[in-house]
């Protein structure tokens, strides 16, 4: 079928798929057409990190999705390390810094709480659920070892008890991953 408005005779094969160019006549440039849905995604996106992450949540290497079980990686996000972990056949995400005195728990252990793997805080034992984000314990001691008397002297120092962030993982039409922070229930 003919393009509608052009006769099949007088097509000049030299112009297929180049445009023309017209200099700018000044003023401001033209915006691209934004709809209201393009608007709440993009309000949502910057909005759900803060204004210094990136628009797309946190580049995630495809090589976290075939971690072995028990493997642990980490990766650079908005507020500081993000510990990944695979445990129990699925994939886990949540900040690395604990709110307590922001030390990092990259090196933390891992251990099956009753709402899935929690990640422990090396230095005052505070643990937090990889699936919510959310503090199930908060300062019980110090490096590791338990002490009622050390954790009430070191519990004030750090504020009051707080959660991290939680991750979803997010995979793009073009098989691109990304970390997206779960939105607080």
């Amino acid at each position: 079928a003919p393009l509608r408005g052009v006769a099949p005779s007088h097509c000049d094969s030299s112009r297929v798929g180049r445009t023309e160019r017209r200099a700018h006549t000044g003023g401001p440039l033209p915006s691209p057409p934004r709809t209201p849905a393009m608007l709440s995604l993009a309000a949502r996106r910057f909005f759900s990190f803060g204004r210094t992450a990136p628009l797309r949540g946190v580049a995630l290497p495809r090589a976290a999705v075939f971690m072995n079980e028990g493997e642990r990686a980490s990766v650079e996000g908005p507020d500081g390390p993000i510990v990944i972990a695979k445990m129990g056949g699925k994939v886990y995400a949540v900040d690395a810094v604990c709110p307590h005195m922001n030390k990092s728990m990259v090196d933390g252990e891992i251990e099956l709480g009753p709402g899935g793997p929690e990640l422990k805080c090396p230095f005052h034992n505070s643990k937090f659920c990889m699936s919510s984000g959310k503090c199930t314990q908060w300062v019980t001691g110090i490096a590791g070892a338990e002490s009622r008397f050390v954790a009430g002297r070191v519990r004030g120092l750090g504020g009051s008890k707080r959660d991290v962030s939680a991750y979803n993982i997010v995979t793009a039409a073009d098989g691109s991953m990304t970390l997206e922070k779960k939105v607080a229930e």
